[in-house]
């Protein structure tokens, strides 16, 4: 039953949040950072920041959206999922990791 209930919402774009592969190099983020968005998650009811999965579950963007539902105990999250090769992915981490000992911010494009 689990599974299917699962498969159905995913079909409706969610996640079970114990199926998302947090990257080992994540850290968890600041107090001021926490602080906001469980304001605005208090205030709303919804969360501030879409959390992003590629199709294999590893996670690309939204850790903080993440704790924050897990702490809430949601079971499932709203995901949006890109499609990418491991090898793109791989790059992208490994460029992350570049700029991070550079002492680079990671800019969005």
């Amino acid at each position: 039953m689990k599974k299917i209930k699962d498969r159905f919402l995913r079909f409706l774009g969610y996640e079970r949040i114990e199926n998302i592969k947090v990257p080992k190099d994540y850290k968890i983020p600041g107090k001021e950072k926490l602080a906001c968005k469980t304001r605005f998650f208090n205030a709303t009811g919804e969360f501030l920041d879409k959390v992003v999965i590629n199709q294999y579950g590893q996670l690309l963007d939204g850790y903080t959206t993440l704790i924050l539902a897990k702490a809430a105990g949601e079971e499932y999250v709203e995901v949006t999922v890109v499609k990418m090769i491991r090898t793109e992915y791989k790059e992208m981490i490994l460029g992350y990791q570049k700029r991070k000992k550079k002492g680079e911010k990671n800019e969005r494009k």
